[in-house]
């Protein structure tokens, strides 16, 4: 008797720019031998097609690999073989004239990974979209197209470029802070306060810079006989897991062992401090 196989994966969501309104994208692979004859069946549900030109999925099926452009969110792609005991993985990504970005990932195995079979993708893979791109894939009807994601990089990228400058001051005839102060102000009034900072550093004043998504560092000014005298950088982290740098003094701040490892530099000389 032939060997009848039948494995159903759900897709999970990997960028959320190809959204219909704010539903996760999703579906189902479904790969099925039957009559000796193997195939692979796979439906995308929530995929805003006005965002992508086709779609692709890269597939690995037992060791072996395979690949298919399709112009719906239905179709099938056939397969050499298919054993109950196969691992599979399927990656999906939209087509957008040579860029392939992958929005779905599904799989029953620890490899090939999502970035594996992108590996394998027929065109060059953009990166991954970052929150602002996502929210504004997500709105572009709403706007009526008038955003501009390359806009907002650019603003993006001016609104960082102060702690960037702040990091490569070297100390002039006037001091650091003769040059740091009207960076730092930018920087100070730019992002948001980290209050938990501000009330755990006696005289100071502190604010939350975003790093890789949803990562921050603080960036603060200590005061001394109410006159600046550091500029302070904060990570957080735990107090066992210190940075290969003896400059950082660990603060506790949510408990013992949790809260920021900070480093002080000297308003004056621009030179690492422990105050």
């Amino acid at each position: 008797m032939a060997e009848y196989v039948k494995k159903i994966l759900v897709f999970d969501e990997l960028a959320g720019g190809y959204r219909v309104r704010d539903k996760k994208v999703s579906g189902i692979l479904k790969i099925e031998k039957s009559l000796g004859r193997a195939s692979a069946e796979i439906m995308i549900t929530n995929l805003d097609r006005k965002k992508a030109e086709s779609v692709e999925c890269v597939l690995y099926v037992g060791g072996g690999y395979y690949s298919a452009v399709s112009d719906g969110v239905k179709f099938s792609v056939p397969l050499r073989d298919a054993r109950q005991h196969d691992d599979a993985a399927c990656l999906l990504a939209a087509v957008e004239g040579k860029e392939r970005a992958p929005f779905a990932f599904a799989s029953n195995c620890d490899r090939p990974s999502a970035d594996d079979l992108a590996a394998r993708l027929g065109g060059s893979v953009s990166a991954a979209a970052t929150q602002y791109e996502d929210f504004i894939r997500r709105t572009d009807d709403y706007f009526g197209g008038r955003l501009d994601i390359g806009e907002i990089r650019k603003a993006s990228a001016e609104k960082f470029a102060p702690v960037t400058k702040l990091g490569e001051i070297k100390t002039g005839d006037g001091g650091f802070f003769a040059e740091a102060a009207p960076i730092l102000e930018k920087i100070l009034k730019t992002y948001p306060p980290c209050d938990e900072l501000s009330a755990a550093v006696k005289d100071s004043f502190w604010v939350r810079v975003p790093f890789r998504r949803e990562k921050f560092f603080a960036v603060g000014v200590v005061e001394k006989n109410g006159r600046p005298a550091y500029v302070a950088y904060a990570v957080p982290g735990g107090r066992k897991n210190a940075p290969d740098d003896e400059s950082f003094s660990f603060l506790p701040v949510k408990n013992r062992e949790e809260g920021f490892w900070v480093i002080y530099q000297d308003i004056r000389t621009g030179a690492c401090a422990l105050p």
